[in-house]
């Protein structure tokens, strides 16, 4: 009985997006949160960028780019699902990855040197080729960096983040006037 009494006085989050439930943030910056949840349909584990404050010229352009982006298939480069709206919030599932960091990844314990040469070549080798997936399709990153790329527990190698990613031909044109 008094463990029912306890349960029931547990306060339980809406589901974020009507559809998600939260299990834990897992990073947060300037365009939102990053979410890790379960979603309700699929009965899977997956990550909830969670939009904050979005314009609408913003908002045409996130749904753009999402497109654009969702369209490269490639082992390095994290998969996005669905892009939704609920109660005028915006969002997006993707693919979680657990593991790692890039850099915890590459460094080494008590050997005497600051990384695994081996981990660190055999990783930038990934890391280009993803982003060579994403510049045949005429996208731009924009924002590499070793936050911007986990490895998962059997060393794939995953690019994350595209919320500045833009098309060659618009970097162009900005270079052009600018």
């Amino acid at each position: 009985m008094g463990i029912s009494w306890a349960a029931s006085k547990v306060r339980r989050e809406p589901l974020l997006f009507g559809r998600f439930e939260v299990l834990d943030e897992l990073g947060s910056g300037g365009f939102g949160r990053v979410l890790r949840c379960v979603d309700r349909e699929s009965g899977t584990e997956v990550a909830v960028k969670e939009l904050l404050g979005m314009r609408p010229a913003a908002l045409l352009s996130l749904k753009q780019e999402f497109r654009m982006v969702a369209g490269v298939q490639h082992e390095g480069l994290v998969r996005l699902n669905e892009l939704f709206e609920h109660d005028g919030h915006w969002g997006f599932s993707m693919e979680l990855v657990p593991g790692t960091d890039f850099l915890s990844w590459t460094r080494t314990q008590g050997q005497g040197r600051a990384f695994d040469e081996r981990r660190l070549r055999k990783g930038l080798v990934a890391h280009l080729e993803a982003l060579r997936a994403l510049h045949r399709a005429g996208l731009v990153h924009r924002d590499v960096k070793p936050e911007n790329v986990r490895v998962t527990k059997g060393g794939v190698v995953k690019l994350l983040d595209f919320g500045l990613v833009q098309t060659g031909s618009d970097l162009l044109s900005q270079e052009a006037q600018g």
